[in-house]
């Protein structure tokens, strides 16, 4: 045992030195995919159980004759030292589409969760689709600056007329910005930021893009030199990048493979950023004709890639052969030197098992708690008492009473470092 552990230690050096070494060039595939095999999960019997005694529902799904609410892709940031818990999530109106009527809508606690404010409305365009909610805050003044995307609500991606499936730019790319006077939320005008605007020269949207993606969650803010206090948001194929406190904002990479879709980013403590990709292209789940998700299907896996400069330019993204993904959104946090955490699915077949573990490189996972049998979308941040909080998406109690809308509600928990 003790051998095996050295052996998986040198292992582990060896990969960070290539990392290191490269830079910014594409690593030896075949070395980084046998780390990632060896580092990238734990095994069935090293998963642990956590239960919580503190959880609650803050949006919660309403299905009856008189109403019809549904509520999905959740987004968590703090602000002022962790003051203020703030949590966006999509609020669809009449049916749990992806399209149509959907508004963001927000929540605030004071008091790390213990209790939150009514409903707050951020984003409403009449009968059309505001959503993907994806945050960042600058923790210097305390702006929150709020990416969304948003459509015309008559069309989809797989419409069944094709005139009214996604074209070019039809998904526009939405910027507003809050902020706290007082207790009281604050925002700024709602922007269209696709094109070029005084706020970003270049505009925003990559070309050849159809189905856009920003997030969902959160971006982040570069803690190390250079480029400290940087702004970064996760997006599909790139991230935007701000370096005047979200004043304006333009693309960094943009040179992400197919592999790149809904995606989260944390600062490693090596200054490192670590992107981390739900399966998508080659390294997507495959479908039977009832579009259940076939068990084992190869490789239903996440997709992981490093900047060392700042979200200039990434690493090829390359599969994590352990960390499952059933075509599902996953969230990660820095919590503190040595606990980064991610969040998703942990399942190759559907979403189910919400699980959290631990690392430190994204190569090294150190530990697996399933905290629900139920999963989703989801997002996490450190709260003002020290807990790790998480709001995500889980089966609604109100499932039975409308069962083809699958409503889903976005719960709370948090928990204890010790716990994880």
């Amino acid at each position: 045992m003790k051998f095996r552990s050295l052996g998986r230690v040198f292992t582990l050096f060896v990969s960070l030195m290539l990392l290191q070494a490269c830079g910014n060039q594409v690593i030896d595939q075949k070395l980084l995919n046998q780390s990632l095999s060896d580092h990238s999960s734990l095994t069935d019997e090293s998963v642990s159980i956590l239960s919580n005694n503190y959880e609650q529902v803050i949006f919660r799904s309403i299905s009856d004759s008189r109403r019809r609410y549904f509520y999905r892709i959740p987004s968590l940031v703090t602000v002022n030292s962790n003051r203020y818990m703030l949590a966006f999530a999509e609020e669809r109106v009449a049916n749990n589409s992806d399209s149509g009527d959907i508004n963001v809508v927000a929540k605030v606690s004071y008091n790390s969760g213990i209790e939150w404010t009514g409903k707050i409305r951020v984003c409403e365009l009449g009968a059309d689709t505001c959503g993907n909610p994806t945050a960042v805050v600058d923790q210097r003044n305390g702006h929150i600056h709020l990416f969304m995307m948003s459509n015309d609500g008559d069309r989809e991606q797989f419409h069944e007329n094709p005139s009214k499936r996604f074209r070019e730019r039809d998904r526009r790319i939405r910027y507003r910005k809050l902020w706290f006077s007082g207790r009281t939320l604050r925002m700024g005008p709602l922007y269209d930021l696709t094109d070029p605007h005084p706020k970003a020269p270049q505009g925003l949207y990559l070309s050849g893009m159809k189905m856009d993606l920003i997030g969902p969650g959160a971006g982040i803010q570069i803690r190390n030199n250079p480029h400290k206090n940087r702004l970064v948001i996760p997006a599909a194929h790139r991230v935007f990048i701000s370096d005047d406190g979200g004043d304006s904002w333009r693309l960094g990479d943009n040179a992400l493979s197919r592999r790149s879709s809904e995606s989260s980013i944390v600062e490693l403590d090596s200054g490192t950023i670590f992107r981390n990709d739900r399966s998508s292209g080659v390294n997507k789940c495959l479908k039977d004709s009832e579009g259940n998700y076939l068990p084992g299907s190869p490789p239903c896996r996440r997709s992981l890639s490093w900047s060392q400069n700042k979200g200039e330019s990434f690493t090829t993204p390359s599969i994590a052969n352990r960390l499952y993904d059933p075509i599902a959104q996953g969230s990660m946090l820095y919590y503190s030197s040595g606990n980064i955490f991610f969040a998703n699915c942990d399942s190759t077949v559907n979403r189910k098992n919400m699980t959290i573990r631990k690392t430190t490189t994204g190569y090294n996972w150190f530990s697996s708690n399933r905290i629900d049998a139920s999963c989703g979308y989801s997002s996490m941040a450190k709260t003002r008492d020290y807990h790790l909080a998480i709001i995500y998406e889980r089966k609604s109690s109100n499932w039975n009473l409308n069962p083809s809308q699958k409503p889903q509600d976005i719960v709370f928990k948090k928990f204890k470092l010790s716990e994880l």
